[in-house]
């Protein structure tokens, strides 16, 4: 018998609460919410060696959350979001936090823009480096190697505004408010859609600690014609490293091309790190090279089988910056996934 403490039940039985509650107010709504992601990989773990190994693992970040709004004046809403993620081959928690991707209230204003408060994604990764940008939605075998830098992918005590749309263009401001030892994080954004374009620039700064910063800077586009979606992101983290002396640069170029009932998806990457030792020092470098082609295919409007290979190769260095290791190698991937 799974106890009532448990995490999910705890879950069930504050979905049903909430549903019930909220039901009773007019334009109200709640909704429970997921994906659920799980396949075989075969792939080597080239920070380690160039053998392959063959695990059960997630292949998009699994998730499972809470999500509504309700009209509270004539075109004025309030909302809120909550959202868990899982590891589907254990069924364990993901991170220490419960609600450890999304934990926020806010208001919603047709004229004066929206407001949000609480646990954020951050600019960088919210608004550019996020699934609309990148072919494989950021995850799986085929997107692989990260996508936003070094820049911290969610704000604690977070105030967050955006603007309404002006003939394709918003902007969005944020804080995070600093907290014991860590200090405080600012960032923004500006985001501009019009026709097959989209493209948006997001700039943060994270304190890491009260006496150490970084800075990340994205740039991401897409452009649709009738039959390709092009998509591009590009991402730096400054005063990263040892002794704030380095940078992490990330690039990736891909495309979704409708083929049959699903889409063909490929993406390229290329992520350096450099002096993340010391001012001249490349020992602590790396530089990864991925190349991930996929084809995701619907059985039905929430299940999909998504079948990906990938080619990733991977460098090291010795202080003055000569090649120390290079290591590469193929992998293989089949999932299914389950949206609701």
């Amino acid at each position: 018998m799974i106890p009532i403490s448990h995490p999910c039940v705890r879950l069930a039985v504050a979905s049903l609460c909430m549903s019930a509650a909220f039901g009773a107010a007019q334009a109200s709504t709640v909704q429970v919410y997921g994906i659920l992601d799980v396949g075989v990989r075969h792939a080597p773990n080239l920070s380690v060696s160039e053998d392959a190994i063959t695990k059960v693992d997630d292949g998009m970040r699994s998730r499972i959350g809470l999500r509504g709004t309700e009209e509270v004046a004539p075109g004025v809403k309030a909302f809120f979001r909550l959202e868990h993620s899982l590891r589907m081959d254990t069924g364990a928690q993901r991170e220490s936090v419960f609600w450890d991707d999304k934990a926020w209230v806010g208001l919603d204003s047709k004229a004066l823009g929206q407001v949000m408060l609480g646990r954020l994604r951050s600019p960088t990764d919210e608004y550019t480096n996020g699934t609309r940008f990148e072919a494989f939605m950021g995850h799986t075998l085929g997107a692989s190697t990260g996508r936003a830098a070094l820049g911290t992918d969610a704000w604690n005590n977070g105030v967050y505004y955006i603007s309404p749309s002006w003939e394709g263009l918003m902007a969005g401001v944020g804080f995070s408010a600093g907290e014991g030892a860590v200090a405080s994080s600012r960032g923004a954004h500006v985001e501009y859609t019009r026709g097959p374009l989209d493209v948006a620039l997001a700039w943060q700064r994270d304190g890491e600690s009260l006496h150490d910063t970084k800075s990340t800077l994205t740039i991401a586009g897409t452009y649709q014609w009738p039959a390709l979606l092009m998509l591009a992101t590009y991402a730096r983290s400054d005063d990263v490293g040892l002794t704030d002396s380095g940078q992490r640069t990330s690039w990736s170029l891909g495309a979704r091309v409708p083929l049959g009932s699903g889409q063909v998806r490929v993406s390229g990457r290329i992520t350096r790190d450099d002096q993340l030792q010391a001012a001249g020092d490349r020992s602590k470098d790396v530089e990864w090279r991925h190349l991930g082609l996929g084809y995701h295919h619907p059985l039905s409007k929430r299940t999909s089988v998504n079948a990906t290979m990938a080619y990733d190769q991977r460098k090291t260095f010795d202080a003055a910056g000569a090649t120390l290791t290079r290591r590469s190698g193929p992998g293989f991937e089949l999932g299914l996934r389950v949206a609701f």
